[in-house]
């Protein structure tokens, strides 16, 4: 399912990924969500053979599109796509077959520029050979348009509504008691660039509410009691500017994390200590913070500071 919101070189560029795939067979299900649909689509309908249009009312946002297109769902597996990335030839075959022995594959993504160079992410990428959901407690690792999985694990579990993060959201909710399968390959290539509508850095309080409540629930499953609202603006939404950083909520909630993943496989120990030292360094921009503080969050974070100083000066050359 791939919806779009416009028609520009971003989008060719995503279909025509597609048609590189190979090992399995491709139905094509564009979702048209343009508020403005004056311009003509055949040239789209045509990259691919098996393609068809499904239409919503006009600029109703991604969880709207995403009920529409699912009506159109006629495989016994199902995959995500955004109009604005590309996929691996070998992404689909790879998903289909892991979905033999479980109900949604997972695969790791590579984040690239407008032109198609490797970039990163300053707040961390996801580099552990395993996946576990503990990390959607730190963003949305692992639940975005990577996602490939039984048309009727979908059906059961996709619920759609017009909050943020709605991926995200169906993760935390969702994904703690999936059957799901990982694979530790770049098959979905993130793309970066001005014009997407994720690149806005200021975002409402009251929008984050609903990601909010669903990290809670899951924090709550866990046995996790820290989740003042504080410790998720540092820990989930790192990339945003948070007026204050409850430092002493966070030190419970790192104690709890790290009883928690005592049990943990190594490689996922490791993920999420690299994520948290990552926040910590990030935590530093903010202006409320006393000396004492400071020192605490460089402390914390200080082994991941040549990686974090790496990552800022790829995003800048990018």
């Amino acid at each position: 399912m791939l919806p779009f919101h416009r028609v520009d070189g971003y989008l060719y560029d995503a279909i025509n990924s597609l048609q590189q795939s190979t090992g399995t067979g491709i139905r094509l299900i564009l979702i048209d969500d343009r508020a403005d649909r004056s311009q003509d689509i055949n040239g789209l309908t045509k990259i691919l053979k098996n393609t068809c249009v499904i239409e919503t009312q006009g600029g109703c946002g991604y969880g709207e599109a995403l009920r529409v297109g699912t009506t159109g769902i006629e495989s016994d597996s199902v995959a995500l796509f955004n109009s604005d990335d590309l996929v691996s030839k070998y992404r689909f075959s790879k998903q289909v077959k892991a979905l033999e022995s479980s109900e949604i594959c997972i695969t790791n993504l590579r984040r690239i520029s407008a032109s198609g160079s490797k970039t990163s992410s300053i707040t961390g990428s996801l580099r552990s050979p395993s996946y576990d959901p503990i990390f959607l407690l730190f963003g949305s690792y692992g639940a975005n348009a990577t996602w490939c999985m039984r048309s009727e694990w979908w059906l059961k579990n996709a619920f759609f509504d017009a909050a943020e993060s709605l991926d995200w959201r169906i993760g935390l909710e969702k994904l703690p008691s999936a059957n799901f399968s990982y694979l530790d390959e770049p098959l979905y290539f993130y793309r970066k660039h001005k014009d997407q509508i994720t690149a806005s850095k200021r975002v409402e309080p009251a929008k984050l509410d609903p990601i909010y409540s669903a990290w809670c629930t899951y924090l709550d499953l866990l046995g996790i009691t820290s989740k003042e609202r504080g410790v998720f603006d540092l820990m989930a939404m790192p990339w945003l500017s948070h007026s204050r950083v409850q430092i002493e909520e966070v030190k419970i909630f790192i104690s709890e994390m790290g009883a928690i993943t005592t049990f943990k496989p190594t490689e996922v120990k490791i993920q999420i200590k690299k994520l948290v030292q990552r926040r910590m360094l990030l935590a530093l921009r903010s202006l409320s913070l006393s000396k004492s503080q400071r020192l605490y969050l460089f402390k914390s974070g200080w082994l991941d500071a040549p990686s974090f100083i790496q990552d800022i000066a790829i995003s800048l050359l990018r």
